[in-house]
This record gives C-alpha cells, structure tokens and sequence, in this order.
C-alpha cells in the first residue's frame, strides 16, 4: 500500500528507503508545490487507488529508489487497470513494469533477488505482451538453470511455456 501525505503529496511504502535531503527538495520542487490537500484515508475507490500509485512512483522515481520497488508498484498499477477492464492502461502499466524487472535483472547485484520469481515475472509480462518468443526465453532460464531449486516456479514456468507453444501451434494451423 501506498502511503500519501495530505499535507504535501509525498506518497512512499514500507519498502522506501528514507529520503535525503537533496530528495526531499526535489520531491518539494515536483510534488508539494503544485499538491492540494487531500485525503486517501484506508478505503480508495478506483481512481484514488492509481493515484496515489502514481504519486508513490514518481516519489520513488525522484529518489532514486530499487528498480524492483518501482516495478512493484507499476505492476500493481497494472493489475488495477485490469480489473477496472481498462486494458490500454493495463498494458501501458505492464510494459514498464517489465522494463523495470528486466533493469532488476540486468542491474541488481544485491545478491538479494528472487532469481525465480523474476524470471518468470519476465515470462509472463512478456507473454501478457504478446512478447511470446521473449516469454518463451525466459521461462527457459528458469527451468534449464540448475542453481535454482524452487520448483514450484519451475512447474509454473513449464506450464506457461507450454501455454504458449499450444498457442503458438494454434495459430500456426490457423494461418
């Protein structure tokens, strides 16, 4: 959940490292001196929910915070976008969601990253993306690589490869 402050629009979640002074001023000079006061109490209808997602990533972007952060909140942007069935937004939401997974996995070298589930978070954002041979590379990763042992992702991975080549085969035989 996004937090938002009424008084100057700094939105942030638990997973926000806290701001330095030179991000507080940004967030000052791009959020707080254009906000009006508002309120998005604990119960957010629809449009409170994606703006205050909007607020927590552009904070998030005007501090510099973890790609995986932000892509977690995109994603959760996505998802509400889905359920609203606004499917343009939904897909604009879920592009860069995987375009900030796949910085997470070309950047991130915490050595604090669920390998798996973000392989197959590649995998399935591309698939959702129509991105079906990227998907396929993906979730080929995650099975074929034999330092990962979580094989539940593994046998979801399978099962979305296999999804997508039935749907391939499908398309092939109709074209």
């Amino acid at each position: 959940m996004v937090n938002v402050c009424y008084h100057c629009g700094y939105a942030y979640t638990d997973q926000f490292s806290s701001p330095k002074p030179a991000q507080i001023k940004e967030i000052k000079e791009q959020v707080s001196e254009n906000w009006v006061p508002r309120d998005y109490g604990s119960i957010r209808d629809f449009q409170m929910a994606v703006e205050s997602l909007k607020l927590g990533i552009l904070c998030g972007q005007l501090k510099g915070e973890k790609y995986n952060i932000l892509a977690t909140l995109l994603l959760h942007t996505a998802w509400i976008h889905r359920e609203a069935q606004d499917y343009n937004n939904e897909k604009r939401f879920l592009n860069l969601a995987r375009e900030y997974f796949l910085k997470v996995y070309q950047e991130d070298t915490s050595g604090q990253v669920d390998l798996p589930k973000l392989l197959f978070l590649l995998g399935e954002l591309s698939r959702r993306l129509d991105k079906r041979d990227e998907a396929l590379s993906w979730f080929s990763k995650l099975v074929s690589d034999k330092g990962i042992k979580d094989e539940k992702m593994i046998n979801r991975a399978r099962e979305q490869w296999m999804l997508i080549k039935k749907e391939k085969e499908r398309q092939s035989g109709e074209g």
